[in-house]
């Protein structure tokens, strides 16, 4: 059921939202699984995905993400929280037209990889190492926070992965809700631990 219900229901999939192109100086930054350099060029644009749990919403530019939001009760909520405005449907960048539709695939259960570029560019060194750690943790699998802090090369710093967790601007993608505690207990999530309980068991299916 989708929150928000009839209200949501007659709106359509995937609204593309442009934000100017001031809004994301080009530059070099870190992104990705192996922390790739590439250069971000053109506006970044910001589109909605409808899903079970609510709209996700996602935005970046033709070659990384930027940010996952976890579910809002519709998408006005989505363009607010993201810093943009419905402008209604236009084209979206091929890129990130693939990566909606992997985390509209994924929320419905299909076993998705994630494998996109995300912008890394704002956080610090060991914030970033965290993140690019916790993406290679496999689907279905957890990790908890004291193990990503020894793979990211800092153990003992579990109180500082939950911060880099917390930091995370791309949940789904970069997989913060496969990190729990040590005694099995889930920890926190952005998106509330229900969310995060109803995605690890729709992964462990």
């Amino acid at each position: 059921m989708l929150f928000g219900g009839d209200q949501v229901a007659a709106l359509p999939r995937a609204l593309p939202v442009a934000v100017g192109a001031g809004a994301l100086p080009d530059r070099h930054c870190r992104v990705g699984r192996r922390a790739t350099t590439v250069r971000v060029i053109g506006p970044v644009q910001l589109t909605t995905i409808r899903t079970h749990w609510g709209w996700l919403g996602l935005a970046g530019t033709g070659v990384s993400v930027h940010r996952v939001l976890l579910p809002q009760p519709s998408q006005e909520a989505v363009a607010r929280l993201l810093g943009g405005a419905l402008l209604g449907l236009g084209e979206l960048a091929p890129f990130l037209r693939s990566v909606a539709d992997k985390l509209e695939r994924y929320a419905a259960g299909e076993r998705v990889a994630f494998e996109e570029p995300v912008e890394l560019a704002e956080l610090g060194d060991f914030h970033r190492r965290v993140l690019e750690a916790c993406r290679e943790i496999p689907y279905g699998s957890t990790c908890s926070y004291g193990e990503l802090a020894a793979r990211a090369g800092r153990p003992g710093a579990a109180r500082a992965v939950g911060a880099a967790m917390a930091r995370n601007p791309a949940p789904i993608i970069v997989p913060c809700h496969r990190v729990i505690r040590s005694d099995g207990s889930l920890g926190g999530f952005g998106g509330g631990l229900d969310l995060k309980r109803r995605v690890l068991q729709l992964e462990s299916l």
